[in-house]
This record gives C-alpha cells, structure tokens and sequence, in this order.
C-alpha cells in the first residue's frame, strides 16, 4: 500500500514506548502478511541479498545490465524508488531465506497479531459532508 505521511510513521509516543522505532520509523502496510515468531534480529537481511546478488537483486538493476544502460547498483535503485521490483532471482533468494525463518523460528498466529499494538487510523471524513 502507498505510504501516506503521519499514517504510516510512528509517533512520539509509539517512539517511547518501542524505541527501535526510532530507528525504523516508518510503517509498510501489506495485506496477508505473515510474520516470524522472533525478534528483529531474526529478520531477512535486504543488504545482504543484494550483497550477494548484486544487480540481480531487481528487475530494473537487470535490466540495466543487460543493456549495458543506466543504473546497475540495487542499493541506489532501493534508496530511489523502495517500491522497486524484486528480480525472479531476488524473490527466490528472499523467499528460501524466509522459510528457513519460519521453519527455525515458526510464525505468529493470526491471534497473537490481534494483541499487538496496532497503531489506530484517523477517521475519514465521508464524501457529500457527512
């Protein structure tokens, strides 16, 4: 889903109550998602697929390589466009990665997502002035 600014950014308060949010900010929005049963420390590493990759990691990097133009370096392909496309190659390297997560560590049940803190959203206001 796009990021829309204050939505999807932690607030002071969710800052002082996880601080890693400080590091990290803002939120990805997605739909059915599944999430290890771990800490962060047992996430999949982006930088390191595309260290081992290297412009396989997107569609665009290979592209570019393939023709021999513009942009090669998944890291400013990332840093220009987040929502970049992952290569065939890049999901498969993701994806192996993620069920050797999810095997060692398993997931969260969606009950136990229903505990956690979800941050609220504003109202919306209804179209017609309602």
């Amino acid at each position: 889903m796009r990021h829309v600014p204050g939505r999807d950014d932690a607030t002071v308060k969710d800052k002082q109550l996880r601080t890693w949010k400080e590091k990290w900010p803002n939120y990805i929005r997605v739909h059915h998602a599944e999430f290890v049963a771990g800490t962060l420390a047992n996430g999949i590493s982006l930088g390191e697929m595309m260290d081992a990759l290297k412009f396989d990691s997107f569609a665009t990097t290979q592209r570019n390589a393939a023709s021999r133009k513009g942009n090669t370096d998944p890291r400013k392909a990332y840093i220009r466009q987040p929502a970049v496309e992952l290569s065939p190659q890049g999901m498969a390297w993701l994806n192996e990665r993620l069920e050797a997560t999810f095997a060692q560590h398993g997931k969260l049940a969606p009950s136990e997502l229903e505990l956690l803190d979800w941050p609220t959203l504003p109202l919306q206001k209804k179209k017609g002035g309602g």
